[in-house]
């Protein structure tokens, strides 16, 4: 029984890495391209910590700039030991760095198993309980990409899963600080599980 639980997992992994989630996060770095306003940068904090490890999107100078100097959101990430907090004026990129960071992390978890899968979810549907984030995570990966919620649940539990939360700010005032506080909660109960945040 068990056996054949880890092959549908090994199964419904290889088929979101190799053939779902690729042309989702193309479509969507495609689509976001033409979404920055301003010409941003990316202003990396020295020091990181969980829930204010944040990379902040400047309008002072062209992201990829020239001299390339500046961190990248894959070096913010890496730095951050896997939680980041994203903050930018509405059109300054962050969908669109969201996006490339997307890809990246997918292309290293198709070359090495023991990386985690990148899940790209828009909070701007969410349903309001606080106390059951982790579920709600789940129906939307299982609906939106396809995998089984047991899947899912088990790729949560084994820490194979990296959530890129994007939308808060199109949440009202009150729902977004009560989105804020579920995904507190999560990560206090899962506090190893990689999360990325996007908000104004």
């Amino acid at each position: 029984s068990s056996s054949i639980e880890s092959r549908r997992n090994r199964k419904a992994r290889q088929s979101l890495i190799k053939r779902i989630l690729p042309s989702y996060y193309d479509q969507l770095y495609q689509a976001t391209v033409g979404d920055i306003l301003e010409i941003s940068t990316f202003n990396v904090p020295t020091s990181y910590s969980p829930l204010r490890s944040g990379i902040r999107l400047s309008s002072n100078f062209a992201i990829g700039n020239i001299d390339e100097d500046g961190p990248s959101i894959e070096d913010a990430y890496d730095k951050s030991g896997g939680f980041l907090l994203v903050l930018g004026q509405a059109g300054s990129g962050k969908t669109h760095s969201l996006s490339s960071l997307l890809l990246r992390l997918l292309a290293k978890a198709s070359k090495e198993p023991s990386q985690s899968i990148p899940f790209y979810i828009d909070l701007s549907g969410w349903d309001g309980n606080r106390s059951n984030f982790e579920q709600w995570c789940i129906r939307r990966i299982s609906s939106e990409y396809g995998p089984p919620e047991a899947c899912v649940l088990h790729w949560i539990e084994d820490l194979d899963v990296t959530l890129v939360l994007d939308g808060l700010d199109e949440l009202s005032r009150k729902a977004r600080s009560d989105c804020f506080t579920a995904i507190n909660r999560f990560r206090q109960a899962r506090g190893l599980v990689s999360v990325i945040v996007a908000c104004r």
